[in-house]
């Protein structure tokens, strides 16, 4: 594709099958309309738009591990053994209070 390079990767990466290849763009033309953001603001850009990414990764993640933890909650509560539900063992109340805390610290 003319206006982009491919350059060989400075280092091999170890376990990684996709191997992370780097770009140069060189005297690339595009359309005004095909412009994102003000000309000559473009790692601004790309910058801001990686925040937002990493804010969403982590939003995502915290609600991913809230619903877990409610679920192993629900679970040692239902799970019978030896007579009794896992909840009632104290190392799944040591390991539920301990996930709690390590997801919610505010929640003391």
């Amino acid at each position: 594709m003319p206006g982009f390079e491919m350059l060989e990767a400075r280092m091999p990466k170890t376990g990684i099958k996709a191997r992370p290849q780097d770009v140069r763009v060189a005297r690339r033309q595009s359309a005004q309309r095909k412009v994102l953001g003000p000309i000559g603001k473009g790692l601004k850009v790309a910058l801001t738009v990686l925040d937002f990414g990493r804010y969403h990764i982590g939003a995502c993640c915290t609600g991913a591990a809230k619903t877990c933890l409610e679920l192993a909650i629900a679970h040692a509560n239902t799970r019978r053994q030896f007579n009794k539900t896992l909840g009632e063992f104290e190392l799944v109340k040591k390991k539920i209070a301990g996930s709690r805390l390590t997801l919610m610290p505010w929640k003391r």
